[in-house]
């Protein structure tokens, strides 16, 4: 008798555990759905601005008078974010410069219009892009 009350408390005590704990996939889907989506690198479309962004740039960006009385010119090099939506985020300074030339790189950047957004498995992407921009006084 005395084993089988044991039992019978044995089983409602696990029955009651089990039922406090979500079970492992459902944990997993709650860390997966708070997460934030991921960056990619590569994705089969990637990313690109839908209109001539030469053009843009040479419009839009302007020599620093810092990097004038330098005579600073080159090549600097941005890595920023397209999102899902087309537009620019964290815009960094891979290779720079000076003289104010980064900096203005980096506004021009920011202030670009929405870019056709990255594709994934049919599905826009946020995706890492790499842009090199010459700034020179011409």
């Amino acid at each position: 008798m005395k084993c089988i009350l044991f039992s019978v408390c044995l089983l409602f005590t696990l029955n009651a555990v089990a039922q406090h704990h979500p079970v492992g996939s459902d944990v997993d889907q709650e860390k997966q759905d708070l997460a934030p989506p991921p960056v990619y690198n590569y994705v089969e479309q990637m990313p690109a601005p839908d209109y001539d962004i030469a053009k843009y740039l040479s419009e839009h960006l302007k020599y620093p008078d810092v990097a004038f009385a330098a005579n600073i010119q080159g090549k600097v090099v941005l890595k920023f974010i397209v999102n899902e939506d087309g537009s620019i985020s964290d815009c960094k300074v891979e290779q720079g410069i000076g003289g104010g030339c980064d900096e203005e790189a980096v506004r021009v950047i920011t202030g670009m219009p929405k870019w056709k957004a990255g594709i994934h498995n049919g599905v826009p992407v946020k995706v890492w892009y790499t842009l090199p921009i010459y700034i020179d006084p011409e």
